[in-house]
């Protein structure tokens, strides 16, 4: 199970787990309160977000067999009467819409009132009879604020039909609500350091994460292959389509995915953090905005925006897991442990990225630039110190 750190980790999800279920066989409405992640599928014009479920948890066999029902909001629009139409007044054209991150916001600012569907949620062959297995979907309790150490987090009050007062619903960290980038982020370094390494190192590492890791990592290089990001970047990628969550101005509260293409590529146009030079893309955004980004952002970017295999088989619990473990022991020894670079302890100095040097000099002839000066000079088999000449060959 890997060392300490990492065992305590897997208990701790089992425990959390198990907490899940009893927390929600309470009685109410909010108690039964979720969000799932669900991907985007341009076929049908949904891009990806999260969605509120009611979640009634089975009593023997937990959220393995849990009854699901959407939480919808009515956006019946009132025609006004039509003088050549025989139809009444005020004819009412019912249509209900589920309620997700891109319209939360605006439903309890409206005041808008919400009920639970009274059919359960049948959603591309999943949940036949409305009974779901919820331990392999992308969830998150919407009825309590996330585990410590997260994000704070964002809630609203919404109002139901059958409760007499507003409900209070918490969003997802903001950390983890891009979903599928949080776990392209997170897994392609590992996944790319994995397929360095020798089988004994590979090995060890899968156990220092301490959880079902080695399918989710090779559906990151399947996705790779997929997505057409494994040549060096260029202007084939002038052209693609991609899927970014919420690029507009951040104090907009319609938390939706926008769909982008990207428009133009310049050949080492852009400084990245590292201080490494690359190439830059320009994507601009349908009704949102447009950015500029470098070659490592635009990869993940196109690997988060596949709609094949490789991207939908990252949309689970063991790659979502998986990402939320390295998100919390980045930059700490466990990360160092699987031959990732972690800035408590570098693997190499920033000044190969063009950063401060940090190495010390203690201890070494460079510890005082006078005596090392000094001493050069006092080398023998020449009177300039920074000249060959006259040295002995």
């Amino acid at each position: 199970m890997g060392d300490e750190h990492d065992s305590t980790y897997v208990l701790g999800l089992e425990a959390t787990r198990k907490a899940t279920v009893t927390s929600m066989q309470a009685a109410g409405i909010a108690s039964k309160l979720m969000w799932i992640y669900w991907h985007h599928d341009p076929d049908s014009q949904w891009f990806g977000n999260w969605v509120l479920l009611h979640v009634t948890p089975n009593t023997k066999e937990g959220m393995t067999r849990a009854m699901v029902h959407e939480v919808m909001h009515d956006t019946t629009v009132v025609k006004a009467k039509d003088s050549t139409s025989r139809m009444p007044p005020n004819e009412r054209t019912a249509k209900y819409k589920c309620v997700h991150l891109g319209n939360v916001a605006a439903i309890a600012r409206t005041k808008t009132v919400v009920f639970v569907s009274p059919k359960p949620m049948v959603f591309h062959g999943c949940g036949r009879g409305g009974v779901w297995d919820l331990t392999s979907h992308i969830t998150c309790m919407a009825s309590r604020p996330g585990p410590a150490g997260t994000d704070a987090q964002e809630g609203s009050q919404l109002r139901f039909n059958s409760v007499g007062r507003p409900v209070q619903v918490y969003l997802p960290p903001p950390t983890y609500q891009d979903a599928l980038s949080f776990i392209v982020q997170h897994l392609t370094p590992i996944a790319h350091e994995q397929a360095e390494m020798p089988h004994d190192k590979q090995d060890e590492l899968l156990l220092r994460c301490g959880i079902r890791a080695q399918g989710p990592l090779d559906v990151v290089m399947l996705n790779e292959i997929e997505c057409d990001v494994t040549m060096p970047s260029g202007e084939h990628w002038v052209g693609r389509h991609v899927y970014k969550w919420f690029p507009g101005n951040e104090e907009l509260d319609n938390k939706i995915t926008w769909n982008g293409t990207v428009t133009t590529y310049s050949k080492l146009a852009i400084i990245t953090e590292q201080g490494y030079q690359s190439d830059e893309f320009h994507v601009v955004f349908a009704d949102a905005d447009d950015c500029d980004t470098d070659e490592e952002s635009m990869r993940r970017l196109l690997c988060s925006s596949g709609t094949l295999d490789g991207v939908r088989s990252l949309i689970n619990r063991d790659a979502w897991d998986l990402a939320i473990y390295l998100h919390a022991v980045s930059d700490t020894k466990q990360y160092q442990g699987m031959g990732m670079e972690c800035s408590t302890a570098p693997i190499v100095c920033p000044c190969l990225f063009g950063k401060d040097c940090t190495l010390t000099r203690e201890g070494t002839i460079l510890a005082a630039a006078d005596i090392y000066n000094r001493a050069v000079a006092e080398v023998s088999g020449g009177a300039t110190p920074d000249s060959w000449s006259g040295v002995a060959t």
